[in-house]
């Protein structure tokens, strides 16, 4: 049974302890998690940042995985991992959280969720950021319902679930120590 963690790009820096995480399975993240927990997979969904980092061989320390899209724009590096899909609309906020997920649903059993926030919408949100959350949301729960046999789990979860991720018999909640208990 394959199991692997799969961080929010807006992860508290102390959420986790990285080592704790590490010892249950590899961790997939945004270019943004990597700093503070050394995600092993890395995704990018920003040329201009892609760019940067491939400056500075980012790619030879991580799975540094990119948009098809971006090989040829990017010099066509060794050791890039490219992925294929695009987003539909612009409206749509932690592009990297939702390929990460989209690439670990595909080869785990068990998705680990750290960070993540799944709460209702406020009903004060202006309608710009209650668009990004209702992309952001809908793109999450489409891929834990089209992924039935994969469990995913919110650990150390801290807010109330939106009601459009209830239903997934598929999604659990659960605590870091009771994660690291049943895994290690």
């Amino acid at each position: 049974m394959k199991t692997s963690w799969v961080l929010c790009q807006t992860i508290r820096s102390d959420f986790a302890d990285p080592a704790v995480i590490r010892t249950v399975g590899p961790a997939w993240g945004s270019w943004e998690t990597w700093k503070e927990y050394k995600t092993d997979n890395v995704v990018c969904t920003d040329l201009n940042q892609a760019k940067t980092l491939i400056q500075r061989a980012f790619h030879a320390v991580a799975n540094f995985y990119v948009p098809k899209d971006f090989y040829a724009t990017l010099g066509r590096p060794t050791g890039l991992r490219l992925y294929d899909g695009e987003f539909k609309g612009a409206a749509i906020k932690n592009r990297d959280d939702i390929v990460a997920l989209n690439l670990t649903a595909s080869t785990s059993d068990i998705v680990l969720l750290l960070g993540f926030k799944l709460a209702p919408i406020s009903s004060t949100a202006d309608k710009l950021e209650k668009t990004y959350e209702e992309a952001y949301q809908y793109n999450i729960r489409g891929i834990i319902r089209d992924n039935p046999s994969v469990q995913f789990v919110l650990v150390n979860y801290e807010y109330d679930l939106a009601p459009v991720f209830t239903e997934l018999e598929n999604l659990t909640l659960d605590s870091l120590d009771s994660v690291v208990e049943l895994l290690v």
